[in-house]
């Protein structure tokens, strides 16, 4: 049965109509031009809300909400199913929830999209990571319930290939330029890329990556988020708030020497080195692109150096 508040909607939708804009759709939503009377499916656009009628009706009401960290968009749909939340951030997804499941979502600093996480009641049920190739997609890894499985793809000069692999082996296509396609299948550990998954009772989840004699060491926690990353001669720790977001990363070399950058709302806002427990330097980072660079000695400040947007001209130096 529909909610009382689609029923309300559908009666206001009636007067409103000749003051909506309607265009042509199909059964998932998409705009597809110009409306025309005999159309199955057709989005009506109202000034507040989007709505999409169907064969036997409206199917959903899609309403956005600004707020201070973003834009909340809420589908409530005609048939009972649990209302679909999405929350983004200068247009670009962050989080998906319906009912009890939700899914991040995190991107590099270029945008592309670097890991999916899903949830359902709190616990992790599938983590994604995407690699890429020259900015395009290369590399999915997913996780899920004590299970993994690596699909590499691209294109070369004269041929496409795609490959599947997980703990049991795995297999290669590989098409050239005139249709013809080869496959090739492995058992064990013969993998187009050598990683090694390893699952914990609590979610959480490590993955050791080996290129050439570098081996690199990532460890999730239960809610699928990066918490460190071992590499041959550093280690990078990284903290999140309770909204998932990154606030401080830590980076631990030999000779006790410590980087720490922290981050607000997901923007680099100041870096701090240390040396033998002493601070060497610490920098600020201004909205308007400039920073300001800390220098001390022997653990005391001696000099503030300004730094336009471009990170190279110096505007000017403090002595202490």
């Amino acid at each position: 049965m529909k909610r009382l508040l689609l029923t309300g909607t559908m009666v206001l939708c009636t007067a409103a109509l000749a003051f909506a804009a309607m265009r042509s759709s199909n059964s998932i939503g998409q705009d597809r031009g110009e409306w025309h009377p005999d159309d199955r499916y057709y989005l009506v656009q109202l000034s507040n809300q989007t709505q999409l009628h169907g064969p036997d009706g409206l199917v959903w009401v899609k309403q956005g909400f600004d707020e201070q960290q973003g834009q909340t968009v809420v589908t409530r749909y005609a048939d009972g199913r649990a209302d679909l939340i999405e929350i983004y951030q200068d247009a670009t997804l962050l989080r998906r929830q319906s009912g009890a499941a939700i899914t991040y979502y995190q991107y590099s600093s270029d945008g592309l999209l670097v890991q999916t996480t899903h949830v359902i009641d709190g616990r992790l049920e599938e983590a994604r990571l995407y690699g890429y190739d020259k900015g395009a997609l290369a590399t999915i890894l997913s996780v899920s319930d004590g299970r993994s499985n690596l699909r590499t793809f691209g294109m070369l000069k004269d041929h496409v290939y795609y490959a599947y692999s997980d703990a049991e082996g795995g297999q290669l296509f590989t098409t050239f330029a005139k249709g013809r396609t080869i496959s090739e299948y492995w058992i064990g550990e013969q993998k187009p890329e050598n990683l090694t998954v390893t699952t914990y009772d609590d979610g959480a989840f490590s993955i050791l990556r080996k290129r050439g004699d570098e081996e690199i060491l990532q460890q999730y926690d239960a809610f699928g988020l990066l918490v460190s990353s071992k590499y041959p001669s550093y280690l990078v720790e990284y903290k999140y708030n309770e909204s998932r977001v990154l606030i401080e990363e830590r980076t631990i070399e030999a000779g006790n020497k410590v980087t720490s950058k922290t981050y607000r709302e997901g923007k680099l806002v100041e870096s701090t080195e240390e040396a033998g427990g002493r601070i060497v330097q610490s920098t600020r980072y201004n909205e308007d692109g400039s920073s300001v660079q800390t220098l001390y000695t022997e653990g005391r400040r001696y000099a503030d150096v300004t730094y336009a947007v471009d990170g190279k001209r110096v505007l000017s130096i403090t002595y202490y």
